[in-house]
């Protein structure tokens, strides 16, 4: 589905950064040349999608090598930043990872059980709280994602919205993006940890 929300990401001149899970590199490497070349970013969103905490710190840096390496294989460049699995960085920083480490200041409630999400519902969440300087959580999982992605990127260009990489609006910010901080949108009181 993600050459379908890639479509609408461009028609509407939006710009996106996609958390790739690194498993799944193998079986998709049209998209993710035709992401790269697009200039969308292409970021770690781990080599597997673990959430508990199952795996040692010694698996961790082992799939974070070994996205690395197959990303610069296909596309010459690997990951600088990274989206914990469900969100859960506490123990990536706790080990050192290494990654800025980025969160989302709104969540689209896109995922559902049968694949297909309700347009309505996830693009009401995304429109009626985004603000400036917002990281929004969505997913290129679902059947009908171009749908919702359609809707908001055609709202949000009606309200002359730019939609821009993770790295773009940080830096846009005048926010460096360092190892081991967790990042949630750029109005998040940094200086506080």
């Amino acid at each position: 589905y993600t050459k379908r929300a890639l479509n609408e990401l461009r028609r509407y001149g939006g710009n996106a950064t996609f958390f790739v899970v690194g498993e799944r590199c193998s079986k998709n490497h049209y998209n993710l040349c035709r992401q790269h070349n697009g200039l969308y970013s292409i970021q770690s969103h781990n080599y597997y999608h673990e959430i508990g905490g199952s795996y040692s710190v010694s698996d961790m840096f082992k799939w974070k090598e070994r996205m690395d390496t197959e990303l610069k294989a296909l596309l010459g460049v690997g990951p600088t930043i990274i989206r914990a699995p469900g969100g859960r960085e506490n123990a990536l920083v706790r080990a050192g990872y290494g990654m800025p480490l980025i969160h989302w200041s709104i969540i689209s409630n896109d995922i559902s059980s049968s694949g297909k999400a309700n347009v309505d519902k996830v693009s009401a969440n995304v429109l009626r709280r985004v603000k400036d300087g917002d990281v929004v959580l969505m997913h290129d999982l679902c059947i009908n994602c171009n749908e919702y992605t359609r809707v908001i990127m055609e709202t949000l260009n009606e309200q002359g919205w730019l939609c821009v990489t993770v790295e773009e609006l940080f830096h846009d910010a005048g926010i460096e993006l360092v190892p081991d901080q967790v990042y949630y949108s750029t109005t998040w009181d940094y200086s506080k940890k």
